[in-house]
């Protein structure tokens, strides 16, 4: 009889600490969706603001550290994303969607500039200027005819 009913304690506290935890992880993502509305209507310093404070209370739960890791991917922060998503990969590893943005972030190394002008003795490389745009309609409309019997008449 006694170990019954401690048996049945036990599934109790069980019981609340489950509830306890499920009321946390909807706690989170009412957090995750709010911040998520503000960075959409470029309230972004509010909505990170958020994100942030939601991954340190519920620093549990891999979904808060995501969806900070996105905010931050998309905005440009590739160091800040990283370590976000390395918190929630921590948590809950082997996802493939952290997988994927974790390749992304590596594909191009954090301090990467693009060369503005890049020179050889062949070819040139750089922006494209509207004057560039005159010059080429000019080459297309002067070599119309050679153009129509390489790529068909269309």
């Amino acid at each position: 009889m006694l170990k019954r009913r401690k048996i049945y304690l036990t599934l109790a506290i069980i019981r609340v600490i489950l509830a306890g935890c499920y009321e946390i992880c909807r706690r989170s993502q009412v957090f995750v969706g709010l911040a998520q509305r503000m960075i959409w209507q470029d309230k972004w310093e509010s909505g990170i603001t958020l994100l942030r404070l939601n991954a340190r209370l519920y620093f549990f739960d891999a979904r808060s550290h995501r969806s900070l890791a996105r905010a931050y991917f998309f905005h440009g922060e590739g160091g800040k994303s990283r370590k976000s998503l390395q918190a929630a990969m921590a948590i809950q590893p082997n996802r493939l969607d952290d997988v994927i943005l974790m390749k992304k972030l590596d594909f191009v190394p954090e301090n990467f500039s693009p060369p503005v002008l890049f020179e050889t003795e062949h070819f040139v490389i750089r922006p494209i200027k509207t004057s560039d745009a005159d010059m080429d309609y000019e080459a297309v409309m002067s070599s119309i005819d050679h153009l129509k019997g390489v790529l068909g008449d269309d």
